[in-house]
């Protein structure tokens, strides 16, 4: 018969690898890297949240190909490929590709930014 103690070991390790695994996996796409920047350090604050960061439209994409995150914070004043497509086109991703889930649809939500300059 095990231990009180292994038996209560053995389910904190377990409760840490389930917690490790739901981590929010955050991509933030932004030309600006101290507007990035800031972002990442908001959102990392709690400690359960992970973010990438990426500067350009095919980054993202190529991001998103390899590893559809939960969220997306999408600048929509991207050089060449302007954000509005980069949106469209990682609408278009139905499915997680490197997950436990590979054939559950995904999709992520997209915050898009813009900022009104006067």
């Amino acid at each position: 018969m095990p231990h009180i103690s292994d038996t209560t070991r053995a389910s904190a390790e377990s409760m840490s690898r389930v917690g490790a695994a739901a981590r929010t996996q955050v991509l933030v796409v932004d030309d600006e890297q101290d507007i990035a920047g800031l972002i990442k350090h908001s959102l990392e604050k709690g400690g359960d949240i992970d973010v990438d960061i990426v500067g350009t439209g095919d980054e993202a994409l190529k991001a998103v190909n390899e590893r559809t995150p939960d969220l997306i914070v999408l600048d929509l004043n991207l050089p060449v490929l302007s954000g509005l497509e980069v949106c469209d086109r990682i609408a278009a991703v139905k499915t997680r590709r490197n997950g436990p889930h590979d054939d559950v649809p995904v999709e992520p939500v997209v915050i898009k930014a813009v900022r009104v300059m006067p």
